[in-house]
């Protein structure tokens, strides 16, 4: 008896069984390659993804920087508007206490004295006086202020929206409001940033000018009641 033993033949005369065997051999290569292409297709998305969210994360925190600009030119603004309404209403004390030293002197001044009239007349300048500073402030500085604050009360809704809508976006929803949010308050947020300079210019600029007109203006009183008095 041989000592061999053959598979039966098929009918190209190949062994059935080594036929077999290579096919499968073809599969598994098959199979390890398709894995493989998965693998690196897998990889390659995790590194796109991974870039896509390093830049999602570059753009969140250039807009938190541009909140919390907001927020820190919006709590300026409002101190600056608060100190702008106390001392309007420390030049209207000034100009009560003023306007009764002068009613008090206007009584204490007797007609047949000299200048009786020119002091009357200067009196009533002087009122005028406070009362012109006092609305110029307002007019010109504090108006210019309140103006300007009320651009923010919009803005800061915008933000908590476009915050929630964030969150709603990544549970699938309001991605467009968010889109759309998103890119008109990174458009106008620097802008308002760069704004405050020219009102807080402005704003300085007004009061110093009033200021300088009223003491100067004031001072030319002064000198005439003191003229009159020394008579």
């Amino acid at each position: 008896m041989s000592l061999f033993f053959f598979a039966g033949c098929d009918t190209a005369g190949e062994p059935s069984t080594l036929r077999d065997m290579a096919e499968m051999g073809k599969g598994v290569t098959a199979g390890k390659l398709a894995i493989n292409v998965q693998k690196r297709l897998t990889r390659a998305q995790e590194k796109v993804m991974q870039k896509l969210g390093k830049a999602d994360e570059t753009r969140d925190v250039a807009f938190e920087e541009m909140v919390s600009n907001f927020n820190k030119q919006m709590i300026e603004g409002s101190k600056l508007q608060k100190d702008m309404k106390s001392y309007l209403l420390a030049v209207k004390t000034m100009h009560d206490a003023s306007r009764r030293l002068q009613d008090c002197l206007a009584e204490m001044y007797e007609p047949d004295w000299f200048g009786k009239e020119e002091m009357d007349a200067l009196t009533e300048d002087t009122d005028t006086l406070w009362l012109d500073y006092h609305q110029n402030i307002t007019d010109k500085s504090l108006n210019t202020l309140d103006s300007y604050l009320t651009q923010f009360p919009d803005i800061k809704a915008r933000i908590a929206k476009r915050d929630r809508k964030m969150a709603e976006e990544e549970l699938g929803k309001a991605q467009k409001i968010f889109e759309e949010l998103n890119v008109e308050l990174q458009d106008e947020l620097p802008v308002l940033f760069d704004n405050r300079v020219g009102v807080y210019v402005n704003t300085f600029q007004g009061l110093a000018g009033h200021q300088e007109k009223f003491h100067k203006e004031m001072g030319k009183v002064r000198k005439l009641f003191r003229r009159v008095l020394l008579n």
